[in-house]
């Protein structure tokens, strides 16, 4: 999810997207510290993280719809299915 994020950000010019990334680095921060068996710092950087992510969620789901939004307003249902309607991107 994270290197999605990062090529949406490049592509769209908007900079939350580089939130998602940082989120996903630092849950795997947390499991690498839960492995070397630093729970206490594991712990704190986990509520740091859930913290965040609660205050930008408004602002993420904004931006979700507003990409919903777009995709519909460039759907042309009239064309036929191609092999690229379902990949991603």
């Amino acid at each position: 999810m994270g290197m999605l994020a990062v090529r949406k950000a490049r592509r769209k010019k908007k900079h939350a997207y580089y939130i998602i990334t940082g989120v996903a680095f630092l849950m795997f921060l947390v499991i690498g510290l839960a492995l070397l068996n630093q729970a206490l710092l594991a712990f704190i950087v986990l509520i740091v993280v859930g913290v965040f992510s609660a205050v930008m969620l408004p602002k993420m789901l904004g931006l979700y719809m507003q990409e919903i939004v777009e995709a519909v307003q460039e759907t042309d249902v009239s064309a036929p299915l191609r092999i690229r309607d379902f990949l991603l991107g």
